[in-house]
């Protein structure tokens, strides 16, 4: 089976990304489906909970659902996180917010899939858009203006 039969498939940074570096992994994942190995040391599984856990959070903040601060106060750096995204995204009645927003382009054979942790519209039509980075390397700017999730 070839790419362009598969009628469902959306090129993501991910995919895009993977196909940059080793175009015989993107062909093994995405065409031939075979799932890799991931790292399962607990570490690796503890920084992917944090993730999934924080997103979740700033979803649940940001759409305006309950959020129990109460029952993760033992999470030490999952409640420090959400407490200063508090902190620093006051929310506003006049903005319009989408977390985690999905925005899909197509034209034939090229389609692209974003998937955005916020955007914010503002008032006066401004729009801000926020990728939240919860691993413990050091934020490079440099690397995020020439990234492939920056160009998609």
């Amino acid at each position: 089976m070839e790419l362009k039969d598969k009628k469902y498939f959306y090129f993501t940074q991910n995919s895009l990304s993977t196909f940059v570096n080793c175009p015989y992994r993107f062909k093994k994942k995405y065409i031939d489906n075979v799932k890799w190995q991931q790292d399962e040391s607990d570490e690796a599984q503890e920084k992917v909970d944090f993730g999934l856990d924080f997103h979740k959070l700033a979803e649940r903040y940001f759409k305006g659902i309950p959020v129990y601060e109460e029952s993760f106060k033992n999470n030490e750096e999952l409640y420090n996180a959400y407490m200063n995204l508090k902190e620093e995204f006051k929310l506003d009645e006049n903005n319009q917010y989408y977390p985690e927003y999905t925005m899909r382009f197509s034209d034939g054979f090229m389609r692209l899939e974003a998937n955005i942790d916020l955007i914010i519209i503002k008032k006066d039509g401004t729009v801000e858009i926020f990728d939240w980075k919860t691993n413990a390397n050091p934020y490079n700017a440099k690397k995020y203006v020439t990234s492939m999730q920056t160009a998609v």
